[in-house]
């Protein structure tokens, strides 16, 4: 009788599993239809504030006053170094937009003499 039982049950969760793999899929094309684009960018601000204070929350449970004060330090030196790269960047950026203007305006004083 007991082998009848487990038969049952088998079955009983491999509709579960099925239907959990179901739930699954539409969730996950529903995901990927609202976030075609991908990346931070996609997300909007009240969920960008929900994910910091629920990154800073998770983070400072697991770590004592020491450890955080050192991971804060790490975060500042992290920050400040993408500041740099980021503003690297856009000099580059525009350095390569007014190149071709700086071109241009060349040929126009040549025209004026």
């Amino acid at each position: 009788m007991s082998n009848r039982g487990y038969k049952k049950s088998s079955k009983s969760n491999k509709k579960h599993r099925t239907s959990n793999k179901n739930c699954k899929n539409k969730t996950s094309s529903q995901n990927s239809k609202s976030n075609n684009s991908g990346g931070l960018t996609s997300l909007t601000y009240p969920e960008i504030i929900a994910l910091a204070a629920t990154l800073a929350y998770s983070i400072s449970e697991e770590l004592d006053e020491d450890d955080l004060t050192i991971l804060l330090v790490i975060i500042e030196v992290v920050l400040t170094n993408l500041q740099v790269i980021a503003a690297q960047r856009a000099v580059s950026a525009n350095t390569q937009d007014t190149s071709i203007d700086d071109d241009s305006d060349i040929f126009d004083m040549e025209d004026d003499i």
